[in-house]
């Protein structure tokens, strides 16, 4: 790393700044040591002194006094930082934790924990952000630090100005390791996290090794651009919620332009947007009069080369653009859909027959009919309907759905969709498909099911799937959908079809799939919430269904191998 750093000097030039008034001073004041015993490499590949932007100073300011023992919160604080790219923020925690670790007051056996989207990004962040913070700093004032590569883990730990071990441990893993090494952790970074294959799973893997009493300390950290809910909701959760979060937004005039150019805004002309959003924002941030034609000549700069809807999502001024941004947009990612085109086959459309004398029950082809079968059912096979029930029999309702699934590759092969019957006539359908496809297990959404569910059993079919034993007891089979459970089915839905461990053969499902959207609600009190829905004038019915499938899956299904952790009645 050295070699690749010019001018690499390691402040051992300014000897005379090492007394002892000094040395307390950088010992307590954060932005004085890096200021003076400590560089970062810039974008020339060059150390230079570590000297705050407007963003790292209002990031310091507010983070370290989380931390300080004469001001810590003795119990768990969350931090959100929402920030345009290259602003600073990443070589900023890098530099506190290591302050934090190497010289804070009542700081000792402190685990911090640093999460990255992918084990490749680990790597490449200690090279550059965290080795020439190292690199640059005074040797007669900072402490020995011990590395070590743990598989696609790195870890540092510390030693103080002594040279007695603090106990205190920085590790970086990445988001998708299955586990963390650490029994504790009461700093956690967790970086870029909206990008993470599955921030929620992560969440909770880490929030069991975060002390329940004391002081802890969890940052989320993302872009503008961050198109994850999972961080949306960070900023909403931290904006509605000041006592137990902090938010911290850098709007990108507190960065940028990095080299004034010293224009005079009086002799720009200027947009509505700049009068009316951009020169109240500097006002509020404290950005002087002599700095806005520099910042609005920036930005307009950059308005023309990215475009207006890209320029907005890259430099928002407020918070309110950023949560505005992406409004009624897909649920599911495009290029996961546009996957299961090939998947597409017309289908046939049947009619069942039971035969009186014999019981027998038959699929017959016909020209119209609510059932469609895409693959026929395969001896030795498992099947699964997910079923998405109505209680209205008006012509005006919703669908009442049926998928049919293989358990054995998570394929679509049959699909039933019909409105205006009973629940006795729906129950026929059921019975019927699931008697052709091997007995199937039938998974309801049980909300409205009740008198399906009645309709069923009468007809002796007992083939229900059972989320647990204590519902399986209580002969409640299916699955419930409330706000939190439809969010966590609608996440392996989304993983099923990120990871194309699903077979999606109906055009229906898959028109559905990509009318289903994210609306963003705005409450009686201001604040907004996210909801997901199908577009005005477009059904989910199909979806829905689909997502009651996802739910009945383990993990280890979602992956695309066959297990099952539900407890199943014949």
């Amino acid at each position: 790393m050295a070699r690749e750093i010019e001018n690499d000097y390691r402040l051992d030039n300014v000897n005379d700044r090492i007394s002892p008034d000094n040395i307390r001073k950088a010992l307590s004041d954060p932005e004085f040591f890096l200021a003076n015993y400590q560089q970062i490499v810039n974008k020339n590949r060059q150390l230079v002194p570590f000297e705050l932007n407007a963003f790292q100073k209002m990031l310091f300011s507010l983070v370290v006094p989380k931390i300080a023992s004469v001001t810590r919160i003795n119990k768990r604080h969350n931090i959100v930082i929402c920030k345009g790219r290259q602003q600073g923020a990443s070589v900023s925690i890098v530099a506190l934790i290591n302050y934090i670790c190497a010289f804070l007051d009542n700081t000792n056996n402190l685990v911090c924990l640093h999460t990255f989207p992918v084990g490749q990004t680990i790597a490449k962040f200690y090279a550059r952000k965290v080795q020439p913070i190292i690199s640059g700093v005074h040797p007669n004032l900072y402490p020995t630090m011990t590395k070590d590569n743990l598989g696609s883990s790195m870890i540092t730990t510390y030693k103080d100005t002594k040279g007695v071990r603090r106990n205190n441990i920085y590790e970086l893993v990445s988001a998708n390791a299955n586990s963390i090494r650490s029994d504790s952790c009461h700093l956690v970074i967790m970086d870029e996290c909206g990008f993470y294959r599955n921030p929620y799973q992560l969440e909770a893997a880490i929030s069991p090794a975060i002390p329940d009493t004391g002081f802890s300390l969890v940052i989320y950290v993302s872009t503008f651009d961050d198109k994850n809910d999972f961080f949306k909701e960070k900023i909403i959760t931290a904006r509605d919620n000041p006592d137990d979060w902090t938010l911290i937004f850098a709007p990108w005039f507190m960065t940028y332009p990095e080299v004034p150019y010293g224009i005079d805004y009086h002799q720009i002309e200027l947009s509505e947007y700049t009068t009316d959003v951009i020169i109240p924002a500097l006002t509020e941030y404290g950005v002087p009069p002599s700095e806005w034609g520099d910042k609005i000549v920036w930005y307009n700069k950059k308005l023309t080369e990215l475009g207006k809807v890209t320029t907005f999502k890259e430099y928002p001024t407020t918070i309110d653009e950023v949560l505005a941004y992406g409004e009624d947009r897909s649920v599911f990612q495009k290029e996961s859909l546009d996957a299961q085109e090939k998947n597409i086959l017309a289908g046939k459309k049947y009619r069942i027959v039971t035969d009186n004398a014999t019981g027998k029950v038959e699929a017959q082809e016909t020209d119209i009919s609510p059932f469609t079968i895409y693959k026929e059912p395969v001896y030795g096979h498992r099947y699964r309907i997910c079923i998405d029930p109505i209680t209205s029999t008006s012509e005006d309702s919703d669908n009442f759905v049926m998928h049919v699934f293989d358990l054995s590759n998570n394929e679509q092969v049959a699909t039933f969709a019909e409105k205006g019957l009973q629940d006795e006539d729906y129950a026929d359908w059921a019975v019927s498909i699931g008697t052709i496809y091997n007995r199937a297990e039938l998974c309801p959404e049980t909300n409205v099911a009740n008198g399906f569910i009645v309709s069923v059993n009468s007809r002796r079919y007992y083939r229900w799937l059972y989320s647990n034993k204590q519902n399986k007891a209580n002969k409640i089979p299916g699955l419930r959908t409330t706000v939190s459970t439809k969010e966590l089915y609608l996440d392996k839905l989304t993983a099923l079809l990120d990871r194309q461990t699903v077979i999606i053969h109906d055009r229906d499902t898959l028109d559905e799939l990509r009318t289903f959207i994210k609306k963003v609600k705005t409450k009686s009190d201001g604040s907004k919430s996210i909801k997901m829905e199908a577009k005005k004038g477009k059904k989910d019915d199909r979806v829905a269904a689909l997502w009651i499938y996802a739910g009945s899956l383990d993990n280890v299904q979602i992956e695309g191998r066959k297990k099952s952790g539900f407890a199943i009645a014949f």
